[in-house]
């Protein structure tokens, strides 16, 4: 039964009707408890959908109490901390996706952004590096590690790494390096 409720969740979800996907995610959590980690991680998923970084995250944390290692809640709880702005617990929450998924660029790209938007260059700047070590060819990578040497005064390099990006297709890098690298 409660099988059923997690994939009419589903179907819900896929059709962006949320407050019916949650209805059954919640039924079906209810109903049988090896479901709950699942269901808290759709709600948690639904509610950043609808735009509720807020209300995500205490779904979020309760599918990581019943799961440690599940990964997609790990990574939605960082999201949801920096899309609100709170930074410190964003950096935990991707600093513990780091070690989950230590071959995933994402968790390195969401370290360099929190430090980043710590004023935090220089670490920002080793997290952008690991990520590349993984991803060398994503160009928003290139042009936040561009930012970040930018922001430590180092131009010339800052100016290849757009210039790098702006070639993979990049078009905000294309106009930084326009206006700062002429």
């Amino acid at each position: 039964y409660s099988y059923g409720r997690m994939v009419a969740g589903l179907i819900y979800f896929n059709a962006l009707r949320y407050p019916d996907a949650i209805r059954q995610f919640t039924k079906a959590g209810a109903l049988d408890t090896v479901y709950t980690s699942a269901a808290n991680q759709s709600i948690g998923l639904c509610m950043i959908r609808q735009g509720d970084m807020k209300g995500a995250i205490p779904f979020l944390k309760a599918a990581l109490a019943k799961d440690p290692k599940a990964q997609s809640a790990q990574g939605n709880l960082a999201l949801s901390y920096y899309q609100l702005k709170d930074y410190g617990h964003a950096l935990t929450a991707y600093e513990n996706l780091a070690k989950l998924t230590p071959k995933d660029y994402n968790a390195y790209v969401g370290l360099g952004n929190c430090y980043y938007s710590m004023n935090r260059f220089a670490e920002a700047l080793t997290n952008y590096d690991r990520a590349l070590k993984l991803a060398p060819n994503v160009a928003t990578v290139l042009k936040n590690k561009a930012l970040a040497l930018m922001r430590l005064g180092r131009k010339a390099e800052a100016c290849a790494q757009f210039q790098q990006a702006a070639a993979r297709g990049d078009a905000p890098s294309a106009g930084m390096l326009n206006t700062y690298c002429k």
